[in-house]
């Protein structure tokens, strides 16, 4: 893995390995500034305001969301599981963003490859939780008794509740 991420540094042409954190499947957030490292925080949202900064989760199943808002230079990247999309994690992020001077109609979000709803079941619990995160989550649910939930798509919804431009 760590010759992988320093390819990824060679080729993005960063000057120092990305902040990363020890993603928990929360929605607690760490800010990031200067060269990137491991740090031994708990967090699941990365955030940053310093020029040249560079943040990384890391993801399975779970879906990686990168939010930049460009002309205010504050960023964050998001790790959102089930459990984070329940909690509403990426709204969490957009929210920390606009304390530190962001604006929702500025931000750029890239959600993404994760876990499909093919295959991703999720039990009745898990089904109520993500259903009732935002308005029609519900229809990214599908019924039956094995229930499957899409979680890119629950996320897309909560980004565009929370104020962002569809793009």
């Amino acid at each position: 893995i760590d010759s992988n991420l320093n390819h990824l540094v060679i080729i993005a042409g960063l000057n120092s390995l990305p902040h990363q954190v020890i993603q928990v499947h929360g929605s607690e957030s760490y800010h990031c500034s200067g060269p990137g490292q491991m740090h031994r925080h708990e967090a699941d949202i990365l955030i940053s305001q310093q020029l040249g900064t560079a943040l990384a989760v890391r993801t399975a199943d779970c879906l990686p969301i990168l939010l930049a808002d460009p002309q205010n230079g504050i960023i964050a990247a998001v790790h959102a599981g089930w459990r984070g999309t329940a909690a509403r994690v990426v709204c969490r992020a957009v929210d920390e963003m606009i304390k530190l001077g962001a604006t929702a109609e500025n931000i750029i979000a890239s959600l993404g490859p994760c876990i499909g709803p093919c295959c991703f079941k999720i039990g009745r619990d898990t089904a109520d939780l993500l259903a009732s995160s935002c308005a029609g989550a519900e229809s990214c649910i599908s019924d039956g008794v094995e229930p499957n939930a899409d979680i890119q798509a629950i996320n897309r919804l909560q980004l565009l509740q929370r104020g962002l431009n569809e793009q």
